[in-house]
């Protein structure tokens, strides 16, 4: 089983036009070493929000150990 799931996981913030993540579908199984690089601005930190509930999908799922970490779940 995935510790850390997505489902079509999108994020847009307010007042703005463009998704700063769009579709993302990832599996995390337990035990794994996963390391998240991009640059500036491209939506790392906004990732990991979005798992500890700081922030809430505009679409898509996200699950934390098995609990989905936005309202509608």
């Amino acid at each position: 089983m995935a510790i850390i799931k997505t489902e079509n996981l999108t994020f847009r913030y307010e007042n703005t036009d463009r998704d700063v993540i769009r579709d993302m579908n990832i599996e995390i199984e337990q035990c794994s070493f996963v390391v998240v690089l991009g640059h500036n601005c491209c939506g790392k930190s906004t990732f990991v929000s979005l798992l500890h509930a700081i922030l809430l999908p505009t679409g898509g799922k996200d699950y934390v150990e098995g609990i989905g970490t936005n309202v509608e779940t």
